[in-house]
């Protein structure tokens, strides 16, 4: 229901102990979309005009920090600002809230500061009995507000049963008809605005209109537009990305990723207007770098065939349900995983040459090198830079599973598992190596050609394909099995049981407990001394176990 939203946050300001009575309150941000696309905003930003810092400490609020000008919590934690001419700022010089935030700040005022029309909107909670000073009386449309239990709260706080919305620069008709524009001159003051734009691209859909719309095969929802001003200015404004905070820039990225429902509209919509140039430039140069061999990549480019892993890697996300942190983390090494092979490129005779290299032998140790300089320039956190490395130097090798000895499956496997107990795996996980393995595999165009015939079910059909071209199908199944026979492998035997076979037979026959077990091995004349073949011992133990467990679905598997 469209503002069921709006009146939780009226009964949530009526309940809360700090006082914010005689105040004008409106909600910014994601409120205004989500009065027009009836679904709730994923957090609610209460703005307070006409009120200074002190009054609301007064009242019962408390600043957030030293460094967050206006910013406040009440009682439940959530957040409340004071309206202010500047939402944010800052350079390489590190974060930074700047602008103007008194009694003096008008609605309108405030507004202007935002980044995007679709932004520029904002509800106020309480009756309009007359419209503000500042805005046009044009710019303020009522909205109904839905009856039921959370509006129940109203009568005793007082308010009626409208609100409205206040959309001074036409932020309304930008989400109906699904286009972004900026307001003018946000993007220069704050350049990480390109970002943003991108990011709404890769996360906001509508319902297309016109002709087009009516025909069989049109989608029944389209990303968002740029319109042609706005593109210019984020091409004009790209450049000025070279000296933002890199927390702020790695910030936008991950909110990208975490939230997109096309993540590669955010890479392409970046490369459009010059930004990825200056923030992944070797992605943005694996335009003109082959992706392979022809006949087994037939999509063309690097680039294009990243953009088609990491939808991949988002279909495959999205039917597993893997959200939040782990969803990046997949995202950005599949970002990652194929990016040595520009710099291989550029050594073996040019990007631009007319005869271009398609094998790039060492590209996974290329790789690792490049992304350590990414994760630089993109501000993530140190978890995402061991995951992309992985990702690079790995992805290579963790094809060849099926077909390496037990003991290099044991240990690929057991060197990626992360404990029960952590919270974010300083390594890619194998399960994140062998999601990447299948969005890697079906990320491409192959020649038909290279397949039997009779056996369909090793690719699909891709109607946007070359002609004679397949999508390959990655055979999970069987990488998983043998995946879980090495985790049962790793764990049903440990040092100890490696330990038990240099017991002697008489201690062999006797009940010792593990605390004793070391000390016996020691101190036993005929018992062997730990050394190096426990080691040794272990991995012939857990060679066997998985041989037992895995020869039935990964006969491939070899041993010799």
């Amino acid at each position: 229901r469209p503002l069921d939203f709006v009146a939780r946050s009226r009964s949530h300001v009526a309940c809360i102990p700090p006082d914010a009575a005689g105040r004008r309150l409106f909600v910014f941000g994601g409120a205004g979309r989500a009065a027009i696309d009836g679904a709730d905003p994923s957090d609610i930003c209460y703005v307070v005009v006409g009120a200074t810092p002190d009054e609301l400490r007064e009242r019962g609020f408390v600043a957030v920090d030293a460094s967050s000008f206006g910013v406040f919590n009440d009682s439940d934690h959530d957040e409340w600002t004071l309206a202010r001419t500047v939402m944010e700022s800052g350079d390489d010089r590190g974060d930074e809230s700047v602008g103007a935030s008194d009694d003096d700040v008008t609605i309108h005022d405030a507004l202007c500061g935002h980044d995007l029309r679709m932004n520029g909107m904002a509800i106020q909670l309480q009756p309009l009995s007359e419209p503000p000073a500042s805005v046009d009386s044009d710019s303020i449309t009522p909205f109904s507000v839905p009856s039921g239990s959370p509006a129940d709260h109203d009568a005793a706080a007082g308010f009626d049963a409208e609100t409205f919305l206040i959309d001074p620069f036409g932020g309304v008709n930008d989400v109906r008809s699904g286009e972004i524009t900026h307001i003018s001159g946000a993007l220069a003051e704050d350049p990480i605005r390109v970002l943003r734009a991108a990011r709404y691209r890769s996360r906001y859909v509508h319902s297309p209109e016109g002709p087009d719309s009516v025909s069989a095969d049109a989608p029944d929802t389209v990303p968002f537009g740029l319109t042609p001003s706005t593109r210019t200015r984020m091409r004009n404004v790209s450049p000025e990305l070279n000296r933002m905070s890199r927390n702020r820039i790695g910030g936008e990225i991950r909110k990208a990723m975490q939230h997109a429902v096309d993540p590669p509209i955010f890479w392409r919509t970046l490369r459009a207007v010059g930004a990825l140039a200056v923030l992944v430039p070797t992605l943005d140069r694996g335009t003109i770098v082959p992706a392979g061999p022809d006949m087994y990549h037939r999509e063309g480019d690097v680039f294009a065939h990243t953009m088609l892993v990491l939808e991949e890697m988002h279909e495959l996300c999205c039917a597993r349900d893997i959200t939040g942190t782990a969803r990046v983390r997949r995202y950005l090494m599949a970002i990652a995983h194929d990016l040595g092979k520009v710099p291989i490129a550029d050594e073996r005779g040019g990007l631009r040459s007319d005869d271009p290299p398609t094998r790039f032998s060492g590209h996974a140790a290329a790789g690792t090198e490049v992304v350590s300089d990414l994760v630089d320039r993109l501000g993530l956190p140190n978890h995402f830079e061991a995951a992309m490395r992985d990702a690079a130097s790995l992805h290579m090798d963790f094809h060849d599973l099926l077909s390496k000895h037990p003991a290099d499956i044991i240990r690929l496997v057991d060197n990626h598992t992360t404990a029960k107990t952590a919270e974010t795996p300083t390594f890619a996980t194998v399960w994140e190596l062998l999601d990447l393995a299948q969005a890697d595999e079906q990320g491409r165009l192959q020649n038909r050609g290279l397949y039997d015939n009779e056996d369909s079910a090793q690719y699909t059909e891709d109607p946007d394909a070359p002609d004679d071209a397949v999508q390959p199908v990655f055979d999970r199944e069987r990488y998983a099995a043998v995946i879980g026979a090495a985790h049962t492998a790793i764990d049903t035997i440990d040092g100890f049981r490696a330990l038990r076979t240099g017991l002697c037979e008489t201690h062999s026959d006797t009940d010792i407990d593990n605390v004793d077990l070391q000390e016996t091995l020691r101190t036993c004349t005929h018992c062997r001394t730990p050394d190096p073949w426990v080691a040794d011992e272990l991995t012939i133990l857990r060679v066997d176990k998985f041989t037992d467990l895995a020869s039935p679905k990964a006969d491939s598997c070899d041993a010799g």
